[in-house]
């Protein structure tokens, strides 16, 4: 048995190498690795149908979109900003003038005057940080298409080293004794990236942005915001940087501008003002795109130049794309001429306001006289004091109404007023509706009423205006304003909106001449670009009832506690189809329900004044839950927990939809549509635009050059009719007696079961 003995630490170590020593030695024995390489040899043919089939890949196409979207949004924005700005400094101008010398400014013209200081100093620095941002984007564009490049040339260099590779298969070596060499996909990629990496930086600035459509694109649109009300013309793309690569400053290139001719704001084609422009891609010049179809014809159609004098040959439809810059021009143009002939008719009234001022006055001074005398000699005879004072105050009465008409205001001409009064016009001009828009603006901001703005509720009513449309029986619609007369007004589906038809009555008392049709589906327009939304489509002349014999039948608007099926049946009798329909529905962006009126209550979104898509995302994203009211009334809420109230109290905001919001989710038809735009803001903003112009237009016939050609239009022309009362009036015949104003009891009954009914959610 052999003996073992115990040895101690030291010993186990002596004659050992140290960790650190052993590792230092072995560093030394080993011999430096060459740089890596990747291996490099022949792609076999799936090798090569794969590479191949990268170059077709549309993986890519998304990023891409991205890349065009940003471009997009990021000259829109400069564009928006500037005119907001231009916007306030001309409004504030336009304060001071109408306040005049020595008045004394009030709080509202301090707080717009210290907004307009606001954006002054703003507006230039985000205008620089959007047109840097424009520059990086622009580069991301140009890096995605040279890798596309550098794939293209990548599978081309590869299908020839495998064709040389293929040639010398049956020789190992070349003829001087070398092995072929083959580069490698991925080793050639790379290169090729890097090629074109180093030939874009090595570009100027001039050569990277100067000379790229979608930067000039954005400077044309930003110069234009900044500069064209002031006519200064855009430098030449040569002098927008400097030598260095900085951004040259527009005040030193005044020598050397695009030479801007000028060009007119109508049609070559119809020699009308363009609505629509479009402006060839080869020739610069521009038409109107329904004169261009018109004249074209069909898409694949090939046609000269329609310009007199141009040669540009062999043209379709898609050689021409919408020009934003001239659409803008024009949008000046009638301003423009909108103030000049309030200008002219200003000067022109000074006149008549003078001698008909004159006139007054003589007139009332012989008023006086007889009215001296008749008070003497009444002083005998009292019934001849009673006769001669009723001749006196009906003398004075009419003289009253005669000058009323006459006086300037600033709503207004003189002439232009007394004309209509003359000869009513058949449809108001561009230059009266632009005075309307502007006196819509004004009333949005309502700081007492729901959210602080008018802006929902005159959607609404456009919306229910026009909504009554039946296809079968060509029956309802906007036209005629039938919401005037309890027939229709009393609807309890249209119940909270004479608050929308009192905001408006502000304007109607200032542009008597509009129809009370228009008034209603223009101010819906203007109330939803002015939060947010997209621009939508709107023709005038419509004209207004005189009576409720046209008037449409109650129930035909939509009930918020049915589904998808009541959807279908309430639109498609209108005429839209399942996309339109979610379209509109993409309107519950704006306001709230009230649940003595609709019966529900609460908003959709949490901001209900601005128009988004945040509607479909919230319907998707929430954890919806059944919620029964007081009343007995059935909807789904949601609590959003990160919400802060504006007292600064921590109670969440309880946001709700309607049971038709949930069908959307729930229809398979309907669904799709909610996600889409639910992605896609731009999207949902162009449907809804083009479904709501449609709605608007529902019931209206025209004729080619626009004007409207129902019977009741071509029978009493464009008739505004006066204002009825506060409330719409009870229907005739059906009122008894002593009951006067905007209801009768049997109606009141009929909304108060509506208001309370308990029939629970049918999905």
């Amino acid at each position: 048995m052999s003996s073992r003995r115990l040895l101690s630490g030291a010993d186990r170590n002596r004659g050992r190498l140290s960790a650190a020593s052993s590792s230092r030695a072995h560093r030394e024995q080993v011999a430096e690795l060459p740089a890596y390489e990747p291996p490099s040899f022949p792609l076999d043919a799936k090798a090569r149908k794969a590479l191949a089939e990268l170059s077709t890949n549309r993986d890519t196409e998304k990023y891409a979109e991205h890349i065009e979207k940003s471009l997009r949004l990021l000259s829109d924005s400069v564009r928006d900003i500037n005119d907001r700005y231009t916007e306030r400094k001309n409004y504030i101008k336009g304060r001071q003038q109408k306040r005049g010398e020595g008045t004394q400014k009030t709080d509202r013209d301090r707080a717009e005057e210290k907004a307009a200081l606001a954006l002054k100093e703003d507006v230039p620095q985000l205008t620089e940080e959007c047109e840097s941002a424009v520059r990086r984007v622009i580069d991301l564009q140009i890096e995605l298409e040279d890798g596309k490049t550098a794939l293209r040339e990548t599978i081309h260099r590869a299908e020839s080293e495998d064709a040389h590779a293929a040639q010398n298969d049956e020789d190992d070596e070349m003829a001087d004794g070398s092995q072929p060499q083959v580069t490698g996909a991925w080793r050639t990629l790379q290169e090729e990236k890097k090629k074109m990496a180093d030939d874009y930086a090595a570009k100027t600035m001039y050569e990277r942005y100067a000379l790229n459509n979608d930067y000039i694109g954005f400077k044309r649109l930003a110069h234009d915001a900044i500069y064209g009300t002031d006519g200064k013309p855009l430098p030449d793309p040569s002098r927008w940087f400097t030598q260095n690569g900085g951004q040259a400053d527009e005040d030193d290139d005044e020598d050397l501008v695009i030479a801007e001719e000028s060009v007119s704001i109508n049609c070559p084609l119809s020699m009308r003002v363009m609505e629509d422009p479009y402006t060839c891609n080869k020739c610069k010049h521009t038409f109107d795109k329904a004169s261009l179809h018109s004249f074209f014809g069909g898409r694949r159609v090939i046609k000269n130049c329609p310009q007199t004098g141009c040669r540009v040959e062999g043209l379709t439809l898609d050689d021409f794309s919408p020009d934003p810059i001239m659409l803008r021009k024009i949008k000046r143009a009638r301003t423009d001429q909108v103030k000049a002939d309030v200008d002219d008719e200003d000067e022109e009234d000074n006149g008549l306001v003078s001698s008909i001022r004159e006139k007054i006055t003589l007139n009332t001074l012989w008023h006086r006289i007889v009215y001296a005398a008749a008070q003497q000699h009444a002083s005998h005879d009292p019934k001849h004091k009673t006769k001669t004072m009723s001749n006196v105050e009906r003398i004075q009465s009419q003289n009253i109404i005669f000058s009323s008409g006459y006086p300037h205001t600033e709503t207004g001409s003189t002439r232009s007023r007394a004309k209509m009064a003359q000869d009513t016009p058949s449809a108001p001009s561009a230059a009266q509706l632009e005075e309307v828009k502007a006196a819509v603006r004004e009333l949005l901001h309502q700081p007492d009423y729901d959210d602080g703005s008018a802006g929902p509720v005159l959607v609404r009513l456009a919306w229910h205006s026009a909504g009554t449309y039946c296809k079968e029986t060509d029956t309802g619609g906007s036209n005629g304003a039938g919401m005037r007369y309890e027939k229709e007004g009393g609807d309890p589906a249209n119940a909270g909106l004479a608050d929308a038809r009192a905001f408006l009555e502000s304007v109607k008392r200032r542009f008597p001449w509009i129809t009370y049709a228009d008034l209603w589906t223009l101010a819906a327009v203007v109330a939803i670009r002015e939060m947010g939304g997209p621009e939508v489509a709107w023709h005038g002349g419509r004209t207004d009832f005189m009576d409720d014999s046209r008037v449409p039948p109650r129930g035909r608007l939509p009930d918020g506690a049915q589904g998808a099926d009541h959807l279908r049946h309430i639109f498609y009798r209108m005429g839209f189809d399942d996309r339109e329909i979610v379209a509109l529905s993409g309107a519950h962006n704006l306001g709230r329900c009230h649940a003595d009126r609709s019966g529900f209550h609460g908003k959709w979104v949490n901001n209900p004044t601005r128009f988004s898509n945040q509607y479909f995302r919230l319907l998707l994203a929430n954890d919806w839950k059944r919620k029964k009211l007081p009343n007995g009334v059935e909807q789904f809420v949601h609590i959003d927990e990160d919400s802060v109230l504006e007292d600064g109290g921590d109670k969440p905001e309880e946001l709700m939809m309607l049971p038709t919001d949930m069908s959307l989710l729930s229809d398979p038809a309907f669904r799709p549509w909610v996600e889409r735009y639910a992605r896609d803001k731009d999207l949902f903003f162009e449907h809804f635009a083009a479904a709501f112009a449609k709605l608007l237009e529902l019931g209206i016939r025209r004729d080619s050059a626009g004007r409207v050609v129902n019977d009741e239009n071509v029978e009493g022309g464009y008739r505004s009719a006066p204002k009825k009362a506060d409330e719409p009036q009870a229907p005739r015949g059906g009122q008894n007696p002593g009951q006067v104003g905007h209801e009768t009891a049997l109606l009141k009954q009929q909304n108060e079961r509506f208001r309370g009914r308990e029939a629970g959610a049918k999905l």
